[in-house]
């Protein structure tokens, strides 16, 4: 599986700060190598020095926070791509969008694979039509063959599947990813040494970060996307991020001339599979094309030769065929387990995550065959975990094995009120007299205990199984009010004896009502108390 989509969103007009893409494109310094060396230098970790320089350079490289707008027509191309090469039972996993009542039945992880991909001027694409974002920046740079090696994919379901949320998956809606080189790591000797590659990427909903109280409370510079790079570098668990992808990719040295003509001649080392896990218990087979190898490659604006032009995959790489992307072999487990478990019976599961290894090359216009086992369930959380493998064309073996972990959707909101737009599920409670304020998430913890009124502009709202009209509030309510308004907070009140369908208290921006100017304080008056308590 070679490839090479990254994963940088396109730019859209924002204030988000972006590092420019020719600081990137610039050797931050220059060396020459001799990966021909036996015996490594001494230094930590036993690399040689021209690796530790190199290493240190990647770990800190500055990678462009950038934008996308996931629209319904892209995700339309992908199922008119894919779908012809699976049962029609695929189809509905491509679907983003949330049915009208705020929830979906089919919603989906993988989508992300076709957009967040960087837009590099042609004449700055390397030779082999891919791009120098994650490349070692190393003159007379000997590592010219890029192989995706694998990966991973995770998301927290109660943001990710929540599509009346603004801090989950949805189309027209804008979005940022983040990306940060994770780890470097040198393995083999001369001709056959490798750099492995592991790269971190985090996705968030701009507007959940715009209206994060941990985000406005942030004070350096670079605006949200620096807010959210710190994340990362802090290594959170998730912070903002409702999906944090990680992919591993290994550069080699170019093939010699004698490896290619090997190749082509038959004369080279048969390539070794891993032994499948067991029989499947359901599987599918296809034959990609060249058509589809074509599509895919559009789809994630990527021209890496290896999937486009067959005789430079034989005359340059030895290959005997055109390759399967590895998105592209992730996307279709991803599809074939999301299939499965629409036709399970019970509550609807989703995946929560897969992990990959890319173990032998898979070619166009071979036949493959897309397997999976369950391999055993979790009682408590109700979690099942399936083995999942691509078989090439020799029967019983492997060509890319993943792990994938799927459990219950979370519940759903099932109606917001008009105008407003919540985050989070309820973790807190805070109480005034006989009216409670319930607050989200474990980052509010570092704010004061009476909290709401500090956080500017934002709304507190009460969802429930059908729209019910919120009723006239009494002078005591209106009091409570007021301590709210006073710090630019709106709040609902409703009656929950007299709604027992009462269900959850959530977050959202107050559109319609602007903060308040605090007035100056008077010399000689002291701070005038909040009636508001905790």
């Amino acid at each position: 599986m070679l490839l090479q989509p990254q994963c940088l969103a396109r730019t859209y007009r924002s204030t988000i700060n972006a590092t420019p893409w020719r600081r990137l494109l610039r050797c931050p310094y220059s060396t020459t190598i001799n990966t021909t060396q036996a015996t490594p230098s001494a230094n930590t970790n036993g690399y040689p020095a021209w690796f530790q320089t190199l290493r240190e350079e990647m770990l800190n490289r500055e990678l462009p926070a950038l934008n996308e707008y996931p629209s319904k027509t892209q995700e339309e191309k992908l199922a008119a791509t894919l779908s012809p090469y699976l049962p029609a039972g695929f189809k509905p996993t491509f679907r983003s969008r949330p049915l009208s009542n705020g929830t979906s039945q089919s919603h989906t992880i993988g989508n992300h694979l076709v957009f967040f991909n960087p837009i590099i001027p042609t004449n700055e694409l390397l030779p082999d039509g891919t791009d120098r974002l994650h490349s070692p920046a190393l003159s007379d740079n000997p590592f010219t063959r890029r192989m995706w090696a694998g990966g991973s994919v995770k998301v927290y379901p109660p943001a990710y599947f929540q599509p009346a949320f603004e801090n989950g998956w949805d189309l027209d809606r804008p979005h940022i990813c983040v990306e940060r080189i994770k780890e470097v790591s040198l393995r083999g000797q001369g001709a056959s040494t490798k750099i492995f590659i592991v790269v971190e990427r985090r996705f968030a909903a701009v507007q959940a970060l715009e209206i994060s109280m941990a985000a406005r409370m942030y004070k350096g510079s670079g605006g949200i996307a620096e807010f959210f790079k710190q994340q990362a570098r802090k290594g959170e668990e998730w912070g903002d991020a409702y999906l944090i992808e990680e992919r591993n990719l290994v550069f080699m040295h170019e093939k010699s001339q004698d490896e290619i003509e090997a190749a082509a001649s038959g004369e080279a080392a048969p390539i070794r599979y891993l032994k499948a896990p067991g029989p499947p218990e359901f599987s599918h087979s296809m034959k990609p094309t060249r058509d589809l190898l074509s599509r895919f490659s559009a789809l994630t604006f990527n021209s890496h030769a290896i999937h486009l032009d067959e005789q430079y995959c034989k005359r340059t790489e030895g290959h005997r065929n055109t390759l399967v992307h590895g998105p592209l072999t992730l996307m279709l487990m991803l599809k074939f387990i999301a299939s499965h478990l629409d036709d399970m019976t019970g509550p609807q599961r989703i995946i929560k995550s897969i992990e990959y290894k890319n173990l032998a090359p898979l070619y166009s216009t071979e036949k493959l065959r897309v397997c999976a086992r369950e391999r055993g369930k979790t009682i408590l959380e109700g979690d099942i975990t399936f083995d999942v493998w691509i078989e090439g064309p020799v029967a019983d073996t492997m060509a890319v094995k993943g792990t994938v972990t799927c459990g219950f959707r979370p519940p759903g909101i099932r109606h917001v009120d008009p105008g407003l737009s919540p985050l989070r599920p309820i973790a807190k409670t805070f109480t005034k007299g006989k009216y409670s304020v319930q607050l989200a998430d474990d980052e509010y913890d570092t704010l004061p205990k009476w909290l709401v009124p500090v956080a500017p502009r934002v709304s507190l709202i009460r969802s429930y199984h059908s729209p019910l009209p919120v009723r006239e509030s009494s002078d005591e309510e209106q009091e409570a009010k007021s301590a709210f308004r006073k710090r630019g907070t709106r709040v609902i009140f409703t009656d929950s004896g007299a709604i027992p369908s009462l269900r959850t208290v959530a977050f959202g921006p107050a559109r319609d009502e602007p903060l308040p100017r605090r007035k100056p304080r008077r010399e000689g008056k002291g701070k005038k108390k909040s009636s508001l308590s905790h």
